[in-house]
């Protein structure tokens, strides 16, 4: 069974991150992606931040809140300067 932990982005520099791709269908992709690109606007605009779920290389799942900073084909930089894979994520949620 999967592990499921919350955390702040001073510790994301330690991890690991999955690197192949978490989402089933393309549908779940281009929901991720657009969710990303909302989270950029309002997260630089409106200083919100968006809850994102990522998987780890050992399978553990991850939950953080964060600002968006921008998102690429291939990643996804946190205000803090992390940068995370886009095939990890498991979803976003704006808040």
């Amino acid at each position: 069974m999967e592990n499921t932990s919350t955390n702040n982005q001073n510790s994301l520099s330690n991890i690991c991150f999955y690197r192949d791709e978490v989402c089933e269908t393309t549908e779940t992709r281009e929901v991720r992606l657009r969710k990303l690109k909302r989270a950029t606007i309002i997260g630089n605009g409106q200083r919100k931040e968006a809850r994102l779920v990522f998987k780890k290389e050992d399978g553990d799942i991850f939950e953080l809140v964060s600002k968006v900073w921008c998102v690429s084909e291939k990643n996804v930089t946190l205000m803090a300067g992390i940068t995370i894979p886009l095939c990890s994520i498991l979803s976003v949620e704006l808040l």
